[in-house]
């Protein structure tokens, strides 16, 4: 009797994308937070984004979506050397009071660029000025429908290199102002 041997191929699951969100405040008078998220890889052919109507410790709908300007989309292919190129923008739209559809198409890497108007000066909301800045990641930061237990990296750029940052969030070892959140509920609840 002969032994043999099946050889099965081995399917791995597609990677989950790395998201990176940079915060930056370059002219704190303005009120504006300059918000930048980054996905990669990205394998599917539409995105879609949410800013929550919610925050954590209040059970009111918020409407933060209000406060978002600016908004843009840019992707670059893995299959195309494109890194010297600012990348491709992509095609993008609004489909609900705080919901943004981009079509994707066959870019890997999504750039995601947008302010905030921040002159709120509450916990539930955003607040930006000479003296301080202040954001509720509620109030300031996308999620990704059915993406929400993915681990989430935060680069905050202060204005002025005086300027401290304060969170609960761990931080990234060898990277400065970076940290990292382990799902979106923490990153908004930080």
């Amino acid at each position: 009797m002969q032994e043999s041997i099946a050889l099965i191929p081995m399917i791995s699951a597609p990677p989950k994308p790395l998201l990176t969100y940079t915060v930056e405040m370059p002219h704190p008078e303005s009120h504006l937070f300059l918000v930048t998220l980054k996905i990669q890889p990205w394998l599917e052919p539409t995105l879609h984004l949410k800013m929550p109507v919610w925050t954590p410790g209040s059970y009111l709908i918020r409407e933060y979506a209000r406060h978002v300007q600016s908004f843009s989309a840019q992707g670059r292919s893995a299959l195309v050397q494109e890194k010297l190129a600012e990348g491709k923008k992509l095609a993008w739209q609004k489909v609900a009071k705080n919901h943004w559809l981009v079509q994707t198409l066959e870019q890997t890497e999504i750039t995601i660029a947008y302010t905030v108007f921040a002159n709120e000066l509450t916990v539930r909301t955003n607040h930006l000025d000479i003296t301080h800045g202040y954001f509720n990641g509620a109030a300031l930061f996308f999620y990704l429908p059915g993406r929400e237990q993915e681990p989430v990296q935060v680069t905050i750029a202060p204005p002025e290199p005086d300027w401290m940052v304060s969170t609960p969030l761990e931080p990234i070892p060898g990277k400065t102002f970076t940290y990292e959140a382990p799902d979106f509920d923490t990153l908004v609840d930080s």
